[in-house]
């Protein structure tokens, strides 16, 4: 009952108690330089293990679902050979070497210029983000026209 609402990534299924409103929906993916030796192939969930990886922290949602991605194929997750939140940092590394890493299709067209999404099948995944609230407790006026205002602005950016 501390929050009103949340701005965040959709679960699959919202929790009893919790009502949700999709906004969006973006595209991870496995991501490289566009001229990675992979881009050349039908790459297999497999056949990325043998490049080096550039991974956002372990705390990090993202990580913890290509981890989970990889697990669900049958494989171990790729170690981090080089680990930072820094999503500039990450894009320079990928686009100078045959590193690999994970990113969402809207961070891939607004901060990675030269890395390119691998559609790998196995490690692809779709995910929403919206708002979350209590569907048991009223909604203040505030939070109401909160709501209106993101609806909006999602509107207006169109989709990822």
């Amino acid at each position: 009952g501390d929050l009103d609402l949340v701005v965040s990534a959709l679960p699959d299924h919202s929790p009893a108690g919790l009502q949700a409103i999709p906004l969006t929906t973006d595209t991870i993916s496995v991501v490289a330089r566009r001229s990675h030796p992979l881009r050349t192939k039908r790459p297999q969930p497999s056949s990325t293990l043998a490049y080096p990886w550039v991974l956002p922290g372990r705390d990090v949602l993202l990580r913890s679902r290509l981890e989970a991605l990889f697990r669900v194929v049958g494989l171990e997750p790729p170690p981090a050979k080089i680990e930072t939140d820094s999503i500039s940092f990450i894009a320079a590394v990928l686009r100078n070497s045959n590193m690999l890493s994970f990113a969402t299709s809207q961070v891939l067209r607004s901060e990675m210029d030269g890395v390119v999404p691998l559609l790998i099948p196995g490690l692809t995944m779709t995910r929403s983000a919206g708002i979350l609230f209590r569907s048991t407790a009223g909604i203040t006026p505030a939070a109401r026209a909160f709501i209106e205002a993101i609806k909006r602005l999602a509107h207006e950016l169109g989709a990822n």
